[in-house]
């Protein structure tokens, strides 16, 4: 019985046949057979839509022989037609059209009758629809087929319980076949055009072998989840019904020649901050010869080009059963804009613009580890920027990588060559810089319980060479008042043997230009993968305008600068974490302008240190070497450098005429002081030479001036003082006339007119009572040196009570001032605007035999 309500439609026909009952046995032959069939439509009862609407069936010269069991057509032809199936419960609604019943019994054949056999010379199918729905899956699918024509040679027999069918000739046209999933907006897949030319089928040998396969437009859309799961992966999930088994009997599949041409792919990541979406289209792809299962290597050519920007082919040879791969890739012009969505997760960045190129050659073999590249990679034009803002952060015009190989255990590149690359570095008032403020901080995953992961191999990577060329660099310290800015421009030049091997050394030799007329080089070489095991690295910096370092000198000096210019040559050695920097500072012209208060400046006079410093060509030549212990926790290589020049400053300062005879190479013996005999003012000739040394030394130093400060001594001037005034008044005494400018010289105080000018000046000044007295105290001494020792004491006593004018000393220090002034006016070698003489003062050094006068320096106003 049928589950069919009553069909519809016209069947005519005519055939010749030929009947006999000979032999007792019915015998029946139908030759000529014509059928016409219009209007045919098949629908099951409680249905709402046919199964099968048919405009025309045509079967031609057909033919049926009863007694041999065979029938021949030589032509069935069905046209302007429609099929519709439904799958529910892993059941097709095809299948009850047939309501099943108890099968009757059949009587044994008296003699095995011969097998039955059909064969159709020609099946042809045309302009017929077919619709397909799937409920069993979890979201209902719907396939559709606007237009399907068929065309084949069919041959069937059977063989004991089976049957056997094989197809020829195989020709076949779809026209608009799409895949959608129930309420979705549109179709996951359609293909306009398809075409297959050549093909048979062999139902017992399950295999199918097709000649050439064309399909011509479509699209498929490929969407990605948040979780990282693909749509696709959910198309043929059914409701709880297990798949059946696998047959017993696989089918074997092969194709010849496959092409793809205009057709389209949409691929859509929700997985990003915002979705991402690619339209690949146009993409054409050819295939060679392929089978199922797989059993060699497939030829292919891949060709499709990126709406956003960008094309991409790949030919080669896959191997599925492998699998292995062996392609020749080319990526040309991709545009990186999309990978935006991917950078704003984790940076305040804009991507503006980029665009990325690969060419070489791509081998995957599960023998080789991975997969291996080697080729040449690009990327032009790039310009990432700051969020706030728009300036640029990092941009190149463009980067070319040539003699790339990639593979599982690490890359190697032979060189890369860097145009126009660009940057900015800035130090935020809190020390922080602008690429910090650029990362979004993300809370850190927990690692997942289990087993600890296995140790892999260090992924190691090698560049036989970078070159640079016009490179620039945007340097800004806004952690200082005023803030810094410097521009780093036309950098070029080469690095070369970067690598993160143990032990290997990178070489650096590059060349740019800061601001405007200055130049930077940095040469040497270190471990780039551990610098702290060995770096040795010279930054040379010449000319550089120092009124830019304006902040630096105001935090760190307490002074702005007016103009001048600097040449560094910074050198870095370390080897197993120790520093050793030898650094060479050359200032040139440096004008200091206003003070400025900072609490982090060096406490010493800065006009004082320049001048020490200072050639007579406009110059400071300063070496500072440093040291340090890299493996120390607070180690700051620029608190080491200034911490070093502080210390030379202030030695300087300190004792500026010691380091101004290092700085010239002379001997530094007492420079700092000019000796004088207690109570003389005249400089003995050694003392000469000395202050002379001192004027040569200002002759090569045009900002010191020399300070001379006349001194004196209470106890030894006072002394010589006396001495000399009472020398002159005994002398006086016994008729001896002394020019004004000569010493009195010794006395002898055995001789008798100085014992009779002694006991003379000794009674006016203390009467003739004293005098008697001191002469009866010494009755009980032998007459023989009783006078001499009263001439002692008399003369002691004399010397003590010689008066002291009160300016004596003060005018000695002044004779000793002058004197020292009027040798170096002498010399003129020192300009009078740079020799002073201040007020005298009282010696902070002093000895019976010296008294020494103070020399000071001082930066010329």
């Amino acid at each position: 019985k049928f589950d069919l309500q009553q069909p519809t439609g016209r069947l005519n026909g005519r055939a010749d046949y030929d009947f006999s009952m000979a032999g007792g046995a019915p015998r029946l032959r139908v030759s000529d057979l014509q059928l016409q069939l219009s209007g045919l439509r098949l629908q099951r009862r409680a249905a709402n839509q046919p199964l099968a609407r048919l405009q025309s069936l045509a079967l031609e010269d057909g033919s049926f022989d009863l007694d041999g069991n065979r029938v021949r057509i030589g032509r069935l032809r069905a046209s302007g037609g429609a099929l519709h199936a439904v799958r529910h419960q892993t059941l097709l609604d095809w299948d009850g059209i047939v309501r099943g019943t108890a099968a009757a019994e059949q009587p044994p054949d008296d003699a095995p009758a011969a097998p039955f056999s059909v064969k159709v010379d020609a099946v042809e199918v045309a302009e017929v629809t077919i619709q397909f729905e799937d409920l069993d899956q979890a979201r209902p699918l719907h396939v559709g087929l606007g237009e399907l024509s068929l065309g084949f040679a069919l041959q069937a027999q059977r063989q004991g319980e089976g049957v056997e069918l094989q197809l020829g000739d195989l020709k076949a046209e779809l026209k608009q076949l799409s895949l959608t999933q129930a309420d979705a907006p549109e179709a996951l897949l359609t293909l306009d055009r398809t075409v297959l030319q050549g093909g048979t089928v062999d139902l017992a040998g399950t295999r199918l072998a097709l000649d050439e396969l064309q399909v011509q437009g479509g699209r498929v859309i490929v969407e990605r989840d948040a979780r990282g799961g693909l749509n696709w992966q959910r198309v043929w999930t059914s409701q709880g019904t297990e798949a059946d088994a696998a047959a017993a009997n696989p089918w074997q599949l092969s194709l010849q020649r496959f092409s793809l041409a205009d057709f389209g792919a949409v691929a859509t990541d929700h997985g990003a901050s915002t979705p991402v979406t690619l339209n690949l289209v146009p993409i054409g792809l050819q295939l060679g010869a392929f089978t199922s299962p797989p059993q060699g290597p497939m030829d292919f050519r891949l060709d499709a080009t990126l709406h956003e920007g960008g094309r991409l082919s790949a030919q080669g040879q896959a191997n599925l059963a492998g699998p292995s791969v062996t392609a020749d890739l080319d990526l040309t012009d991709i545009t990186l804009l999309p990978l935006q969505a991917y950078i704003a997760d984790f940076a305040r960045v804009s991507l503006n613009s980029g665009r990325a190129g690969l060419k070489g050659r791509l081998e995957f073999a599960p023998g080789n580890g991975g997969a291996r590249f080697s080729g040449s990679a690009r990327v032009d034009d790039l310009a990432v920027t700051e969020k706030t803002g728009g300036a640029t952060l990092v941009a190149w015009q463009a980067l070319q990588a040539s003699g790339l190989a990639l593979a599982p255990g690490g890359l190697d590149i032979k060189e890369v060559a860097l145009e126009r690359p660009a940057g900015k570095f800035i130090i935020n008032q809190d020390m922080t810089t602008n690429w910090q403020d650029t990362l979004i901080s993300t809370p850190a995953k927990k690692a997942a319980p289990g087993r600890a992961a296995t140790p892999q191999p260090d992924f190691q990577v090698q560049v036989g060479r970078v070159r640079i060329r016009d490179g620039a660099l945007n340097f800004g310290d806004l952690s200082l008042k005023p803030q810094f800015r410097s521009d780093i421009h036309a950098l070029n030049g080469s690095i070369a043997g970067i690598s993160t091997a143990s032990g290997a050394r990178a070489s650096a030799d590059l060349k740019g230009r800061v601001d405007e007329f200055g130049s930077a080089t940095i040469k040497g070489e270190l471990q780039p993968g551990a610098p702290q095991e060995f770096t040795d690295i010279l930054m040379a910096f010449q000319n550089i305008d120092l009124s830019h370092l304006t902040p630096y000198s105001a935090k760190f000096a307490g002074y702005k600068i007016d103009s001048g210019k600097l040449s560094l040559d910074l050198g870095y050695k370390v080897q197993k974490a120790q520093l050793q920097g030898n650094n060479q500072i050359i200032v040139d012209k440096l004008t200091l302008g206003e003070k400025v208060e900072s609490p982090d400046a060096i406490n010493a006079p800065l006009e004082l240190a320049i001048a020490l410093l200072e050639d007579a060509n406009g110059r400071i030549e300063i070496g500072l070497p440093v040291s340090g212990d890299l493996n120390e926790p607070q180690f700051s290589y620029g608190h080491l450098i200034w911490k070093a020049l502080g210390n030379l400053i202030t030695k300087a300062i300190s004792a500026p005429f010691r380091a101004l005879a290092s700085a010239l190479g002379v001997a530094d013996e007492g420079l700092d002081s000019i000796a004088f005999t207690p109570g003389d003012g005249v400089m003995s000739p050694p003392e000469q030479e000395k202050l002379a040394t001192v004027v040569k030394m200002l002759a090569a130093r045009p900002k010191l001036a020399l300070e001379i400060q006349g001194t004196y001594s209470q106890t030894a001037d006072g002394a010589a003082i006396r001495t000399l005034a009472l020398h002159r008044t005994l002398l006086l005494r016994q008729g001896v006339k002394l020019r004004p400018d000569e010493a009195p010289g010794p006395l002898s105080l055995t001789d008798s007119d100085t014992q009779q000018a002694v006991e003379a000046l000794f009674g006016e000044r203390f009467g003739a009572a004293a005098l008697a007295s001191e002469k009866q105290s010494l009755k009980a001494k032998p007459e023989a040196g009783r006078q001499a020792a009263l001439t002692e004491r008399l003369y002691r006593q004399l010397l003590e009570k010689e008066p002291l004018a009160p300016d004596a000393l003060p005018q000695l220090a002044r004779e000793r001032a002058q004197a020292m002034a009027s040798y170096v006016a002498q010399m003129q070698q020192l300009p009078a605007n740079r020799l002073k003489v201040v007020e005298p003062a009282e010696a902070a050094q002093a000895s019976e035999q010296v008294v020494a006068s103070k020399l000071n320096l001082s930066a010329t106003p």
